[in-house]
């Protein structure tokens, strides 16, 4: 009697604080639903008795000195349960120290408005995850604590071997290629539970129409999106979709998942304003080279424009919508070269040219350019094929059966009409010929037309 007489009192007990702690609650702005639950947690919390109505309005002062005023840290908890039985058996003012002396970091308050759950955290826990996470991003040139300013949930990232995360992936059938993938490459496996990327990973298969197997090729080619929070993905999705169409969106993101951890505001958006101000089609972009808009505006896209500038390049929007992949191109190591290049074969000025065929500008130097001059430089033939209705034309192709007759062909496919614009003919001028390549048997003989345009011949690898 004695024992269940002592239990009944340490419940009561239990209880009661409770109810106080639900008034406090209640005084902050937690209300409905959010209210019960948080009361049920109250109940629940490790401590017992020690979970009372002082320790809570402690924390509550102690945090709305740092700048988290009482009403938002109401949203926060109704938001996060799971950040409230800390506040009731210590003081975060040790955390809220550390988070203040350590250099890089936002504001406290921020911080924890992104993330209410680093509240789980202590000065000591706090050290230990800026010290796991500095090995994984002292190869990008940053701090742990510049990483954590940009991503608040990586202070919940733990080194312990268990990794719920992991388990969640096998459990929503990721291959083992993809669980291996985040389990080497990405500390989102140490979350501390699965759920974050059980949401995550919902999200993604339901917004971009994946099954597991496809799920699992985008988790390995780009780990970190485990950890990234369904709110933010469905950002970048909801920008791509703005600018160039729901498909379009879907399919750069499954190319470039990578786009899903950039930011809207701060990389996304300026960088199609910026576009957009050249007359740049941004829709096209999306749907060509989603990841020109992840370049940066300083170091990438505007020393880029002003090189082609300097050259003579005219109609930057048409240049830039058909061939985006010249801005992540380095003006010192690829476009110069190339331009000194064609310069030193006659070919000037470039800039109208090239304003025609940018796409020239993207083959590699070595492999393309260099070889097909050689070819043409000791008199092999350069074909055109005109294989194409009128007015269309098809990726390049290139002779299979050339280097048999000791050819070097860059072989073109395309219409007379397409070819004839390229390289400023009248049809009736056009040379032709004709040619049968062994091992080929077409249903007439294919025409050839000999005269290649200034930039045509170099639109493929020599045989």
């Amino acid at each position: 009697m004695c024992f269940l007489a002592a239990a009944v009192l340490v419940a009561a007990s239990a209880l009661t604080a409770a109810a106080d702690v639900r008034s406090v609650l209640v005084r902050i702005g937690v209300r409905g639903a959010a209210l019960r639950r948080l009361a049920e947690r109250a109940a629940k919390a490790p401590g017992g008795m020690s979970a009372s109505a002082a320790a809570l309005e402690q924390s509550i002062s102690e945090l709305d000195a740092a700048g988290l005023a009482p009403d938002r840290l109401a949203k926060l908890l109704a938001r996060q349960p799971r950040a409230l039985p800390p506040l009731l058996s210590h003081s975060p003012a040790a955390l809220l120290a550390a988070l203040r002396d350590t250099k890089g970091l936002p504001p406290a308050a921020q911080l924890i408005a992104a993330e209410p759950l680093l509240l789980t955290l202590d000065d000591v826990k706090l050290r230990a995850a800026l010290d796991y996470l500095e090995p994984f991003v002292c190869a990008a040139n940053r701090s742990a604590a510049e990483f954590v300013a940009r991503q608040p949930q990586a202070l919940l990232w733990r080194a312990e071997a268990s990794s719920p995360v992991l388990e969640t992936l096998r459990e929503m059938g990721l291959d083992q290629r993809a669980v291996d993938r985040v389990s080497r490459w990405s500390p989102a496996r140490q979350l501390a539970s699965g759920d974050g990327a059980r949401r995550s990973l919902s999200w993604l298969g339901r917004t971009l129409g994946l099954d597991a197997a496809a799920l699992g090729r985008l988790v390995a080619s780009f780990p970190p999106v485990v950890g990234l929070e369904p709110a933010r993905l469905a950002a970048s999705h909801a920008f791509l979709a703005s600018e160039a169409g729901e498909a379009a969106a879907v399919a750069a993101l499954v190319r470039y998942p990578q786009l899903l951890s950039v930011s809207v505001e701060a990389n996304l958006r300026p960088t199609a304003d910026y576009l957009r101000s050249l007359g740049v089609d941004v829709g096209r972009v999306v749907r060509s080279h989603a990841i020109t808009l992840d370049l940066s505006l300083e170091a990438n896209l505007k020393p880029t424009v002003s090189f082609l500038q300097r050259e003579g390049v005219e109609e930057f929007g048409r240049v830039l919508s058909s061939q985006p992949s010249l801005l992540s191109l380095s003006t010192q190591s690829s476009l110069a070269p190339k331009w000194d290049f064609l310069r030193s074969l006659g070919m000037a000025p470039l800039g109208p040219l090239l304003t025609q065929y940018p796409a020239v500008l993207t083959l590699s130097l070595e492999a393309n350019l260099r070889p097909t001059a050689l070819a043409l430089a000791e008199g092999r033939a350069c074909c055109h094929l005109p294989t194409r209705p009128s007015g269309h034309a098809t990726s390049p192709r290139r002779s299979s059966d050339a280097s048999s007759r000791g050819w070097r062909c860059a072989v073109t496919t395309a219409s007379d009409v397409h070819f004839c614009k390229q390289v400023h003919l009248r049809m009736e001028d056009r040379p032709s010929g004709t040619i049968t390549p062994s091992g080929h048997t077409p249903n007439s003989h294919t025409p050839i037309h000999a005269r290649p345009a200034p930039l045509m011949p170099f639109s493929r690898h020599t045989a």
